[in-house]
């Protein structure tokens, strides 16, 4: 994924303190309503990071078929506490 280092602005807008810019808005293909994360690290870089809501089970499985249905994946030997 390609890296992004932007300034934000934090302004009152409606009912919160957060403005994004239009650069920001489309590199992360945001639309008005989306939910972000704000993300918080020891060093004080603080990271916003788009949600992407809840997966429902049964919707998943509703969308596998024929097109994207693929056979068991040989990733190899057990190298550490796998259960098998």
């Amino acid at each position: 994924m390609k890296k992004y280092i932007v300034q934000l602005e934090i302004l009152e807008s409606g009912d919160g303190l957060i403005k994004l810019s239009d650069e920001v808005v489309a590199a992360f293909h945001l639309k008005a309503g989306d939910k972000l994360e704000l993300l918080t690290q020891k060093d004080g870089v603080s990271l916003v990071v788009p949600t992407r809501g809840e997966f429902q089970l049964n919707k998943l499985l509703e969308g596998i078929n024929e097109d994207n249905l693929h056979g068991e994946i040989d990733l190899g030997d057990p190298v550490g506490d796998e259960i098998i």
